[in-house]
């Protein structure tokens, strides 16, 4: 009688964690929310390359409900500047 040392079955590995980019409700250390940064960025359309998460964290910061898709907050952001 054979005893099987194993049964042809692979064990799955665990994927680690994806890293957090902060703890809830907290801004990520680097991270700038300045208004004329913010300003230059809108004029020079360079927006563009920011992060959902950026903009939205931005807009919070500033108290401005952020809501949307990428190209509702970017609109966001532009009436925001121009009050």
């Amino acid at each position: 009688m054979k005893t099987p040392a194993s049964t042809g079955r692979k064990t799955a590995t665990k994927k680690p964690a994806k890293a957090k980019k902060g703890a809830a409700g907290q801004p990520v250390p680097g991270e700038t929310f300045d208004k004329e940064e913010w300003a230059a960025l809108v004029a020079s359309n360079a927006i563009q390359k920011k992060t959902v998460g950026q903009i939205k964290e931005f807009l919070q910061a500033h108290g401005v409900a952020a809501v949307g898709r990428k190209a509702d907050l970017i609109d966001t952001v532009k009436r925001f500047m121009e009050s």
